[in-house]
C-alpha cells in the first residue's frame, strides 16, 4: 500500500459517510425491514443506482452482523436480508450494466482540441487521456505512479495495488509500455519526463472530464479493444499484459462486441 489511500478505501469511506448522514441518528435495534426499504427508496430518489444501493445494504448488514457476533448485541441481520429481497423486487437493487461504450477517433480528437484550447488548464490532460487509452490504466493509477515505478531498460511500468475484485490489496502489476492502440505509451512517458522534475509522473488529478457519456474507466475497454481494430493486430495474450483483471474470457467478450468494420483479420487467439 506504501501509505497511499486506495480507490477502494475512499469508496468505503464515502459509503460510511452516507450511512452516517442518513441513518446515523437511528438506533441500530430500530432498523427494521420497512425502515431499510424506505432508506432504499430515499437513496434512489437521491440518485443512487442499483449497485450503489446494494453496497449500502451490504455494509449495513456487515455492521449489524459485527455488532451481534463481536459485541454480543441482541440484534439479527434478518431484517436486512428481507429488505434486500423487497428492494430487488422493486428493481432498486441489481447488477451493474457492463460498459462497452468506446470513444471514436473523432470524439477523442474533439476532446483533445477542447483541452488544448483551454488556456486556464495547466495539467497535461491531453497526454493523460492518451496515456489512459494506451495503457488501460485508471485515473488514480496514472496519477499516483512514481518515477521509481518505471523500468527504463525494459520499458515496463509497475502499477501498485491495481484494482481487482479478487485481490483487494497487494495486487502489483507490471505492464509494458508499447504503441498498439494508436498512442505510444513510452513516447508519452518520455514527453512527460521533459516537462516535469518531480516524483510523480503526472500531477494529482481529481476528476477527468466526462465526454459524450464517457468516463475515465471507459479508457480501459477502449485500450483493450483498440489493438484489434484497424490500428493494429495484437495477439490476445499480449493484451492480457495490460488488461487490469487479466482474464482472457473478459478480453474475448470485448473483442466480440466490436463491429465488423473494426476487426482486422486474421484474429490472433493463439
Amino acid at each position: 500500500m506504501r501509505g497511499r489511500e486506495t480507490a477502494a478505501s475512499r469508496a468505503k469511506a464515502a459509503t460510511l459517510t452516507t450511512l452516517k448522514r442518513n441513518l446515523g441518528k437511528e438506533k441500530i435495534g430500530h432498523l427494521d425491514r420497512q425502515k431499510l426499504i424506505d432508506y432504499g427508496k430515499m437513496r434512489t430518489d437521491q440518485g443512487a443506482g442499483p449497485v450503489t444501493l446494494s453496497i449500502d445494504i451490504g455494509v449495513i448488514k456487515m455492521i449489524i452482523t459485527h455488532a451481534a457476533a463481536v459485541h454480543g448485541l441482541d440484534i439479527s441481520p434478518e431484517p436486512v436480508d428481507l429488505a434486500r429481497v423487497a428492494l430487488k423486487h422493486l428493481v432498486l437493487i441489481g447488477k451493474g450494466t457492463e460498459r462497452d461504450r468506446r470513444p471514436t477517433t473523432d470524439e477523442l480528437n474533439r476532446l483533445f482540441r477542447c483541452l488544448e484550447d483551454n488556456e486556464r488548464l495547466t495539467l497535461p490532460m491531453t497526454r493523460i487521456v492518451k496515456f489512459a487509452v494506451a495503457t488501460a490504466m485508471r485515473l488514480d493509477e496514472i496519477c499516483r505512479v512514481e518515477w521509481t515505478d518505471l523500468d527504463v531498460d525494459r520499458r515496463m511500468l509497475m502499477i501498485r495495488d491495481r484494482k481487482d475484485p479478487r485481490n483487494k490489496t497487494g495486487n502489483d502489476q507490471r505492464i509494458p509500455l508499447f504503441a498498439a492502440t494508436g498512442f505510444d505509451a513510452w513516447a508519452l512517458v518520455r514527453a512527460q519526463a521533459k516537462d516535469l522534475c518531480q516524483d510523480s509522473l503526472y500531477f494529482s488529478v481529481k476528476n477527468l472530464i466526462s465526454f459524450t457519456g464517457l468516463f475515465a474507466n471507459g479508457a480501459t475497454s477502449s485500450s483493450v479493444s483498440r489493438p484489434t481494430s484497424a490500428r493494429a493486430a495484437v495477439k490476445l495474450p499480449r493484451c492480457a499484459l495490460i488488461e487490469p483483471f487479466s482474464r482472457l474470457g473478459s478480453l474475448a467478450e470485448q473483442f466480440l462486441k466490436m463491429s465488423e468494420r473494426e476487426i482486422v483479420f486474421p484474429f490472433f487467439f493463439d
